[in-house]
């Protein structure tokens, strides 16, 4: 095609000559700039917040090592506990104040926190509680035991808020301590029903690992807070649950801290827990300003399970994301198209953008001619490959289609042994119609009979015009039972039914017909089972015409 463009003397020509110019060099030089800039881009992008994770990673895993420390201790005093029977000061004072509604029992009330509880009759009244007295002074030992490290470590870690023990035996320490007040049993009930106490069990963590979770008060909205938290077993048994706080003022205060510190006023840090849900970010205290549709979060999710790292474009938006070892979710950055414009690369994209847009308008010229000559050949490709395949008289498949497409059904149903039918059919008398009243009225019965049957067989059926008034249908998954049914159908529709030549003639039309069918013998050679049809419907000629034959 092209050597017969270059001798046409027209505008085409030339048309086409700048566009092979233009599109190859400015192919070349956009591709080459756009993968360069994208892969510099993201490059940026990632190191930024592989910076950022790197630094949050860091204080969580510290504060986490603290958290294990904690437990490593309290297993320690399980396991050597300093209360050993009920003389001890301390469980003597735990025996005097255990069925009281709220208690306190303090080591030394200068170095220690107290370890608070509650009664006997509110354990028993939960299920997930439980008060064994046979290992009650192992663990009251050891909760006393963290009451003496908590204010050593206080501000072991810049993020933490709140570190705490809750026990099934109904006690608890904070490092926030308690005042000995009523109010001490809606807060040890409070702690009970956050998610850190449940996902500890032995059913939702048979691991023992660490669990994160997202707690908000109902009551006070305003507290809200991340928790890290790991359970105290020992020898088979589950004592209770560790836990450390991060409020998202805590948190939001750090990201926003690092994002300055690494130069990221141009897009915003966020910190999502491991349902993707927005916590808090460097904008501000709640992660709000981070709007993720349902596709976006699938996308992200897919990506996450195969990957620590990514990125990906959503919208008008590039994401950067990247999984924290610390901690059970995962930190992204957005960078909206706006403030990808201002720097350094979106200068540059705004010069491929023009060389674009000149190469476009070249294209979109050239473009019009070519469809103009795809149409053509399109259109006349069709039209070759529809009379290749059909009869344009009846528009059923031509005898070479009609007997490709019955080889492959026939192939198809052999492997299954699926039944496999073929009904011959040939005009009664139709020399006489020509005869009679021309051909043009031997076309319009060809017509009609062409619609009957179209209008008769199934959906999956394929019929095609074998000869001059000779039909052929062939039936895949149809018995000789359905087949012989079938071209019944057809029959009766014929010869009830005749052709409408003009207002005064009225041409009825009847044909006889022959099945057979691969049920019988089991052969699937098409071209066999035709002959075997032909066979019969010359059978039913001899026998009268205008009925179906299906056996020898």
């Amino acid at each position: 095609m092209f050597a017969k463009l270059t001798t046409i003397k027209n505008p085409q020509k030339l048309v086409t000559l700048c566009f092979t110019l233009v599109f190859f060099g400015a192919s070349l030089l956009m591709w080459r700039e756009g993968a360069m800039l994208e892969q510099a881009y993201i490059s940026d992008q990632r190191n930024t917040l592989d910076n950022i994770a790197s630094s949050l990673d860091k204080q969580l895993q510290h504060s986490v090592d603290i958290l294990f420390f904690y437990q490593q201790a309290m297993e320690f005093s399980l396991d050597t506990p300093f209360i050993t029977n009920n003389t001890h000061p301390g469980m003597k004072a735990f025996n005097r104040e255990r069925h009281k509604p709220w208690w306190s029992v303090s080591y030394d009330q200068r170095r220690t926190i107290p370890v608070f509880g509650v009664s006997e009759a509110f354990v028993e009244q939960h299920s997930d509680l439980m008060r064994n007295n046979n290992t009650i002074d192992r663990e009251l030992s050891a909760a006393l035991e963290l009451s003496y490290l908590l204010p050593l470590s206080r501000y072991a870690s810049t993020l933490q808020f709140n570190t705490w023990y809750i026990s099934r035996a109904g006690m608890f320490v904070s490092s926030n301590g308690h005042v000995l007040d009523k109010s001490l049993q809606t807060t040890f009930q409070r702690m009970l029903s956050r998610p850190s106490f449940a996902r500890q069990s032995l059913a939702n963590n048979p691991g023992r690992a660490v669990c994160w979770s997202y707690y908000q008060d109902k009551e006070n909205p305003e507290y809200q807070v991340v928790t890290a938290s790991i359970p105290l077993d020992y020898e088979g048994h589950w004592y209770g649950v560790i836990g450390m706080d991060f409020t998202l003022d805590v948190l939001h205060g750090y990201l926003k801290g690092i994002a300055e510190q690494h130069s990221t006023t141009d897009g915003a840090v966020y910190l999502l827990d491991s349902k993707l849900t927005a916590l808090t970010s460097s904008m501000g205290r709640h992660g709000e300003h981070l709007v993720m549709s349902p596709v976006d979060q699938a996308r992200l999710a897919q990506d996450m399970s195969s990957n620590t790292v990514g990125a990906l474009r959503m919208q008008n938006r590039f994401i950067t994301w990247a999984k924290l070892d610390s901690f059970d979710g995962v930190l992204i950055r957005e960078h909206n198209l706006y403030q990808g414009f201002q720097g350094d690369f979106g200068h540059i994209i705004m010069l491929l953008l023009f060389v674009w847009v000149m190469f476009t308008v070249l294209l979109t010229g050239t473009w019009y001619f070519i469809r103009r000559l795809v149409i053509n050949m399109s259109v006349m490709q069709n039209t070759l490959s529809w009379r290749a395949n059909y009869d344009t008289m009846t528009r059923l498949f031509n005898r070479g289609a009609f007997i490709d497409q019955a080889q492959q059904l026939s192939a198809s149903c052999r492997p299954n042994t699926q039944p496999f039918s073929v009904i011959q059919l040939d005009l009664d008398h139709f020399k006489s119609i020509n005869d009679t009243w021309g051909h043009q009225a031997g076309d319009k019965v060809l017509k009609h009979v062409a619609a009957v049957i179209s209008n008769t067989v199934r959906k999956q059926d394929i019929a095609g015009r074998v000869g001059g008034e000779e039909f052929c249908i062939v039936m895949p998954g149809a018995s000789i039972a359905d087949a012989t049914q079938a071209a019944e159908r057809i029959r009766e529709r014929l010869a009830s039914k005749p052709v409408v030549y003009s207002a005064e003639v009225l041409i009825a039309i009847s044909a006889s017909f022959g099945v057979s069918s691969s049920t019988e013998k089991g052969d699937y050679d098409f071209e066999h089972l035709q002959s075997v049809a032909d066979k019969r419907l010359y059978a039913a000629k001899e026998g009268g015409r205008n009925r179906v034959c299906a056996e020898d």
